[in-house]
């Protein structure tokens, strides 16, 4: 630990020391200031563009550099592109009442002096503003007229953004034919999988909206493969949320649950709050529905959390509603009415919230001329004064950056470290249980070979030796991995049953059953988890006791995202067996079972549990032992 602080202390050393270095270039750079000519206006675009995106704020003031400049120049070109960098800042903010008054200044500006390409670029920027605020004839002129030109000159980034934009105002009027063909024609010109994986997902929706079922899976089974592509993990979580709501609507219950949980349990940085607090409201619908109603209000509860704690009061109204039917159906109706009553009046505010921006958004496009003529009065600035700003402004601008750099570093390699250090410790703990129980398993397979040997007849003797060969060789071979499938355990635990039989005869018999609703060889299970309690149940069971034959059932059952694993034997049972245990030596394989399974629940995160009882007949004898294990259901990669 220590050496890894020193590490630390050292890169924030070296940090320090460049950026120490890089202040005098820096002020040197401030003294000789470039002169603002085009080429000097062409580079604040250029600034302006790079931090667009990531930071807004540092945009507009980049851009604000050339103000004076922009007063000034006879440059209508230069004049359209400030504008329409305003527009830009103001949309990526999510203010398209700012933004479109700037895009309607750079459209005139470059439509005056003919350039087609930027006019057109501003008449999409302009419809898309006019969408958005529900504006949707004019949004529609200016999107139709910006594809046409694009469509004749084979633009397919401008052909997609377009009827992008015209499918959502398609989607909003209700018709979805037109949506899905504006769709279908912006997936033939994307290449990003980033925006393949949008497109596929609205495509989803359209289907959905239409009960089209399977092309609506198919649509949004393909928007996760780009999604995942292209690193859109918010927009994976949104598609498995649809796909929860498309398995809900067709009432396949389980489906359904299955991909809500997945939303819940991805990465909560993956996942935005809103859709979270959803995906709890869903699965709460379906365990009220399925009779679950603790597990439902658990659900509602976690959704109302979620909600508050982020001010999503639509959230909050949905879950109210879904408390007040909840308890009208109990039936409480006083909790249903004080319910109705809370879901009521936020629904009113949200209400009179959306009237209230709607009449703000009408009075914003009213006013757009008298906007357009506020922005072109660009203010006089004194030089002496706009130098010192710019001049305070990168040194604490490189200030902050650097110090921030130097602390997310330290942050990283810290969080990088102890991630590392954890995940080795579990690792580590698995192998050692692994490697304790193997040499276990061996002595007790090698003192039985020894007893044939000695016993039986040469051929007999050799052949218990190759079956045991063939044992190791599985074990062996198993114990490498941290899980195998559930059909190679099967074969290992069948091979050393058959191993067994070769010595107890017909004393011993054995049956394995699955009741798991797909392959065993899709299934995982830690290896050498269930040997211990078969050898017990043969050794301890059924080679004890004075029977002609002994019986040893394994079952395997999945159930609710767990798996139950039971042994059950007719020997002489736990209490019979009391004395000789205590004679000899407690079975060092359970305890070391115990132990794995301990740390199964600590890096799986999932509980793995066993318990072990006498089998009881009617009449209250033993008739021999059962060994449950309840463990996740895991799948192999």
């Amino acid at each position: 630990m220590n050496s890894f602080k020193n590490h630390i202390s050292q890169i924030i050393q070296i940090l320090a020391i460049v950026y120490l270095c890089i202040i005098p270039f820096q002020i040197k750079g401030i003294e000789n200031i470039p002169p603002k000519d085009d080429v000097w206006f062409k580079q604040i675009l250029t600034n302006t563009l790079g931090a667009l995106y990531t930071n807004p704020d540092s945009a507009n003031q980049i851009l604000n550099q050339s103000k004076e400049f922009i007063q000034t120049t006879d440059n209508i070109s230069f004049k359209g592109s400030y504008y329409h960098y305003k527009g830009l800042i103001y949309q990526v903010k999510s203010n398209v009442i700012e933004a479109l008054p700037y895009y309607l200044e750079s459209y005139k500006l470059f439509e005056s002096i003919n350039d087609s390409t930027k006019t057109n670029i501003m008449q999409l920027n302009i419809g898309g503003c006019y969408m958005i605020i529900g504006q949707y004839v004019k949004a529609k002129t200016y999107l139709v007229n910006g594809l046409s030109y694009f469509e004749a000159n084979s633009d397919s980034a401008n052909i997609s953004n377009a009827c992008l934009n015209l499918s959502f105002i398609h989607i909003e009027l209700g018709d979805f034919a037109l949506a899905e063909e504006c769709l279908n024609k912006a997936l033939n010109h994307v290449k990003e999988p980033i925006k393949k994986g949008r497109i596929l997902s609205n495509l989803g929706e359209i289907h959905l909206q239409s009960k089209e079922y399977k092309e609506a899976y198919n649509s949004y089974r393909q928007a996760i493969k780009y999604s995942n592509e292209g690193k859109d993990n918010m927009m994976v979580s949104m598609i498995l949320s649809n796909i929860g709501v498309l398995y809900m609507v067709q009432n396949k219950v389980d489906s359904a649950r299955h991909y809500f949980r997945k939303v819940i349990e991805r990465d909560k940085s993956f996942v935005e709050d809103y859709l979270l607090a959803q995906s709890y409201q869903k699965l709460a619908t379906i365990e009220k529905d399925a009779g679950n109603i603790e597990v439902a209000i658990s659900y509602i509860n976690k959704s109302l959390e979620i909600a508050k704690a982020n001010k999503i009061a639509k959230v909050i109204a949905d879950n109210y509603s879904w408390l007040s039917d909840f308890y009208s159906k109990r039936p409480d109706f006083r909790q249903a009415y004080i319910y109705k009553i809370k879901a009521n009046e936020i629904n009113d505010s949200l209400f009179n919230e959306a009237k209230s921006r709607q009449i703000k958004e009408i009075e914003a496009v009213y006013q757009n001329e008298q906007k357009q003529a506020e922005i072109k009065i660009l203010s006089e600035e004194n030089k002496t004064n706009l130098l010192q700003l710019r001049s305070n402004r990168i040194t604490i601008i490189s200030l902050t950056l650097g110090v921030a750099f130097i602390l997310l570093v330290s942050v990283l390699l810290f969080r990088q470290h102890k991630l590392k250090t954890s995940a080795n410790s579990l690792q580590l703990e698995h192998k050692l249980l692994r490697s304790q129980l193997n040499p276990h398993f061996i002595f007790n397979a090698l003192g039985a070979i020894q007893n044939q040997v000695l016993q039986k007849p040469a051929i007999e003797a050799a052949t218990y030796i190759s079956s045991f060969a063939k044992l190791m060789r599985n074990t062996l071979s198993s114990s490498r991995s941290e899980l195998i499938a559930l059909d190679s355990d099967i074969e290992t635990l069948t091979e050393y049953l058959s191993l067994q039989k070769l010595r107890l005869k017909d004393k011993l018999q054995y049956q394995f059953t699955t009741d798991i609703p797909c392959e065993t060889s899709e299934i995982a299970i830690p290896p050498m988890i269930l040997q211990p309690f078969i050898e017990n149940a043969v050794e301890h069971g059924i080679a004890k006791k004075d029977i002609a034959e002994g019986n040893i059932w394994i079952s395997f059952k999945a159930s609710n995202e767990r798996m139950i694993i039971t042994i059950d034997d007719d020997g002489v049972g736990l209490i019979n067996n009391m004395e000789s245990k205590t004679n000899k030596h407690e079975s060092l394989a359970t305890k070391i079972t115990q132990e794995r399974m301990l740390a199964l629940t600590k890096s799986y995160k999932k509980e793995f549990c066993q318990s072990i009882t006498n089998r009881i007949n009617n009449e209250g004898k033993i008739i021999g032992t059962r060994v449950i294990l309840d463990i996740p259901l895991l799948f192999l990669d």
